[in-house]
């Protein structure tokens, strides 16, 4: 069958090639130098492999370099990492505080969660009137205290209610909310890649890079305005521009093209303008491009309560906003209004990054993980800030996959599917069935027997999907904010405490993105009859 296929014309196996994802083509290579080298002396300078990779990046938008970026070998390695990487930005899991947002196996969008924490019997979503955000003020020493963060009652709406969360109009209760994951119909027809949950308003990006936003009023919406929006509307700013992925932070909002550039946008709150990276003290309602980074082209980004990150095709990464614990990772606790390159990590192929709101991840094309940031939160078992990044010792016997980060606490995966968690446990969002904190990476022995592929952060819980596209969620009850059942789509089962990871819907199946899978990131519509999803990632 081998050489069958070989005696095929170059544009038929160009053909076939452009079906296949990162992992099969990587197995070619391997066994099969025709692919690599060409078939004759005369044949076109590049591999039938290398020209399938161009001719895929050049259809999607995207930027290559005309360098060979340092440390590779070949072009060829370059553009699987480059493909690979595309898929890890596909994210379909991600909570906020409180809600979570989900793409499903077909590219759906669902939503689940409440818009309120107030129980109150007479509450009217017509009534609710969303007040100006104002700043927290800092601790004794200087510094935002990222513990009371979630809990002014300034941060969000009055009443301590977030309109418009969940995406689906205006709600007959903002504390009921949606207790299980429902389709959001305002975008039926779309198929969805990725998805992020902010703490007061939500981003979806469609496969044809369409950005939508809703949630909350504000300028963290990219609407032009203030105005809340309970139905996803599409960013009109950025219509003509194909987006990758998004990242929704607190106050501000990111967006990643598929040529590689960064837009910011966000409102006048906890110093939001110092977030966007544009070297201004001003609001901006709409998206905009970071100009610091436009002779690089980005491939992943984070967005947190205080600052965020970036990754560009060289594996050099990027840090702006504020470093009250060393988040920045440049040494210091100076705060930077435009990207600076984070030098501790210059020689480290970086290939993703998460930023926690006082700590940050990076993840290392080995599968090093390294952090910087407040020492509770850093994985270090540290008294101090780490203020330049390191190496997490605990994982160094570990190839990690994937990182999540949020609020206090991270969650990783590694190449044998196994889970990990650390930082605060006292709301149960560590997964390990008590409410003690982990200064260091620990096992969830509760899903060891599953092989985890995607997870994300809430502020107080958390969600894993295992290879078959179930999602597995935990935390724990809570009488000052919204109730974490409610958020991870368990309310129907009336659990006020999941300590433990505990099954989400069985209805409720999700794509899982990795190296086995089609590298545009799709997975065919299912067919009558049901399949599972895919076996590996």
């Amino acid at each position: 069958q081998a050489v069958a296929l070989l005696l095929l014309p170059n544009e038929i196996l160009l053909k076939v090639m452009e079906h296949l994802g990162v992992l099969e083509l990587s197995r070619m290579l391997t066994v099969c130098r025709f692919l690599s080298y060409g078939q004759l002396p005369n044949d076109t300078p590049l591999s039938l492999v290398e020209e399938c990779l161009r001719q895929r990046a050049t259809s999607l938008g995207m930027t290559l370099p005309q360098k060979l970026p340092l440390g590779e070998t070949s072009w060829v390695q370059a553009l699987l990492h480059t493909e690979a990487q595309r898929e890890r930005s596909a994210c379909t899991v991600s909570v906020g505080q409180w809600h979570s947002l989900f793409v499903d196996i077909d590219g759906n969008l669902l939503s689940c969660g409440v818009e309120s924490a107030e129980d109150d019997p007479n509450e009217s979503t017509a009534s609710h009137e969303l007040q100006t955000i104002e700043p927290i003020q800092n601790d004794n020493n200087g510094q935002v205290n990222d513990e009371s963060i979630h809990h002014h009652p300034t941060h969000y709406g009055q009443h301590g209610t977030s309109q418009g969360l969940l995406g689906h109009g205006i709600l007959k209760s903002l504390t009921e909310g949606v207790p299980t994951p429902r389709r959001v119909h305002a975008l039926s027809g779309i198929r969805f890649r990725s998805v992020s949950a902010g703490t007061q308003h939500s981003l979806a990006v469609s496969e044809e890079g369409a950005l939508f936003s809703w949630g909350c009023g504000g300028a963290w919406l990219g609407h032009g305005s203030d105005a809340t929006t309970t139905s996803p509307t599409r960013v009109m700013a950025v219509h003509d521009v194909r987006m990758l992925s998004a990242a929704a932070g607190d106050s501000h909002s990111l967006a990643l093209s598929t040529d590689g550039a960064v837009y910011s946008w966000g409102a006048r709150a906890l110093g939001t303008m110092r977030l966007l990276g544009h070297g201004m003290l001003e609001e901006q309602s709409t998206p905009m491009r970071l100009e610091t980074l436009r002779d690089r082209v980005i491939t992943a980004i984070s967005a947190a309560f205080s600052h965020s990150l970036a990754v560009d095709f060289d594996g050099n990464v990027w840090s702006w906003g504020q470093s009250s614990h060393g988040q920045l990772g440049h040494g210091t606790r100076a705060e930077e209004l435009w990207p600076r390159e984070v030098i501790g990590l210059r020689g480290v192929r970086v290939v993703n990054v998460a930023a926690g709101d006082t700590f940050s991840l990076a993840l290392s094309r080995d599968g090093k993980l390294y952090s910087w940031g407040r020492a509770q939160r850093a994985g270090h078992d540290r008294t101090r800030n780490q203020l330049l990044p390191r190496q997490i010792k605990a994982l160094a016997g570990r190839r990690v996959r994937a990182l999540a980060a949020r609020f206090s606490h991270a969650l990783v995966t590694t190449e044998d599917g196994a889970l990990f968690s650390w930082g605060a446990g006292s709301r149960g969002q560590l997964g390990h069935g008590d409410l003690s904190d982990q200064r260091v990476p620990r096992q969830v022995e509760a899903l060891a027997h599953l092989r985890i592929c995607n997870i994300a952060v809430g502020s107080y819980s958390s969600v894993a999907v295992d290879s078959t596209g179930r999602a597995w969620a935990w935390a724990f009850g809570s009488q000052d904010g919204p109730r974490v059942d409610a958020v991870l789509g368990l309310k129907r089962r009336a659990v006020d405490n999941v300590a433990l990871p505990m099954p989400l819907d069985r209805s409720l199946q999700l794509t899982v993105h990795g190296y086995g899978l089609n590298v545009n990131g799709l997975r065919q519509p299912r067919s009558r009859k049901r399949k599972r999803s895919m076996s590996k990632c």
